[in-house]
């Protein structure tokens, strides 16, 4: 099971701004998810967003978009790195 962080927790992790994580779910730059408890409504966000989304603020979203590499990232390292067979 994949870790899911609030957008504070979020935050926290990686030096960026709320207002930054929360813009990037906004656009749809990083996948999320919205769980409710108790009424109040709360999105999550997957480890694996939040390393994409700390690449692109070091400069790699200069080269590339976060939609263009998100996808091959994520194959690559579930391939690769997370390789529960090998």
């Amino acid at each position: 099971m994949e870790l899911q962080l609030t957008a504070a927790q979020a935050s926290a992790v990686t030096g960026l701004s709320l207002k930054a994580i929360n813009k990037a779910i906004d656009r749809g730059a990083i996948p999320s998810t919205a769980k409710a408890k108790d009424g109040v409504r709360k999105r999550y966000v997957s480890e694996l967003a939040l390393v994409c989304l700390k690449l692109e603020a070091k400069g790699l979203g200069e080269l590339l978009s976060l939609a263009t590499w998100l996808g091959p990232f994520r194959r690559f390292v579930l391939a690769h790195l997370w390789d529960v067979e090998g």
